[in-house]
């Protein structure tokens, strides 16, 4: 940057900085692997540990064996809904289900909020 320029905020919205700030502090720093497990469709797992980021603390997770996801709503027939899965510092599993959509497209363009001190996984 030349001397004496001015880093201008046009257009920025700080709302949604504040929202890319906050997901800087709680995201994964290794990739997880969601899998339906072997046990059935009502439940998920990982593979290997993992490292993730709770409020800028380093934290790993054990694979995940078994997940149920029986607590979120049944979608109707024709709709679409998506589910974010989070981890807490304790590397406690969490779902958090969307709306019913009438398209994938519609679904993927209005993800659940992510949660507050809690990092996305899938």
């Amino acid at each position: 940057m030349a001397r004496g320029a001015q880093v201008r905020g046009r257009g920025v919205n700080q709302g949604d900085l504040v929202k890319v700030l906050q997901r800087l502090v709680n995201m994964p720093l290794t990739k997880f692997t969601l899998a339906v497990n072997a046990g059935g469709a009502t439940t998920f797992a990982t593979t290997g540990t993992n490292a993730y980021m709770v409020n800028g603390q380093c934290l790993t997770k054990a694979a995940i064996a078994a997940q149920s996801i029986s607590t979120l709503a049944t979608v109707p027939a024709n709709k679409f809904s998506m589910v974010r899965v989070e981890l807490n510092a304790a590397g406690t599993v969490g779902l958090v289900q969307g709306g019913n959509f009438d398209s994938a497209v519609e679904c993927q363009a209005n993800p659940p909020a992510a949660s507050e001190a809690k990092c996305t996984i899938g």
